[in-house]
């Protein structure tokens, strides 16, 4: 039985030949990458090639997209395929003396104590509740920036290919949506 299979046999309410395993495959089961980083140090592997800035918009969690060898050691049914970085946008962290802030692609700007490890939303770009402010609102991101789908379809047939449950999710608009395939 591989992993898929596995998984789905556990979704249809069947016993499978053990319990599935989800190590990283969505944003409520992966890790932070500087747990990740110590993580891959204690077990003897390589240090990661991820940084943080590569997280994108999922810094403000901290959480990061495991490598493969990491699938593979922590027996994980289920790989997750994130959608791209868009094109039009860019993280880009301004390191103060008391807080670490960022502004996201809906204008959103984010802080980090220096002691901490996630990011607070604090400015927001709309101030008022209204229909009005919302309206008027102009620097919506696009859902349609080629750099969220470039090499999206090969991502996913890769990570198929190794027999697991493939969890495509997004951090687009700081939400987490996920689909299962």
């Amino acid at each position: 039985m591989n992993s898929r299979e596995r998984l789905l046999m556990a979704l249809n309410h069947k016993e499978p030949d053990r319990v599935p395993i989800d190590f990283g495959g969505s944003l409520s089961s992966s890790i932070h990458y500087q747990a990740y980083y110590e993580l891959r140090r204690y077990l003897g592997m390589e240090p990661s090639s991820i940084k943080p800035e590569d997280i994108g918009a999922g810094i403000c969690w901290g959480t990061l997209i495991p490598e493969n060898d990491m699938y593979e050691r922590m027996h994980s049914d289920i790989q997750a395929v994130g959608l791209g970085k868009p094109d039009a946008w860019q993280l880009a962290i301004t390191h103060g003396e008391e807080y670490d802030t960022y502004v996201d692609e809906w204008g959103v700007k984010f802080f980090s104590p220096k002691s901490s490890y996630y990011y607070d939303c604090r400015e927001f770009p709309i101030q008022k509740g209204t229909l009005d402010a919302f309206k008027s609102h102009k620097s919506w991101p696009d859902p349609l920036d080629p750099g969220r789908w470039r090499d999206l379809r090969q991502k996913c047939q890769t990570a198929k290919s190794t027999g697991r449950a493939v969890s495509a999710f997004s951090v687009f608009g700081a939400k987490e949506g996920c689909t299962m395939m």
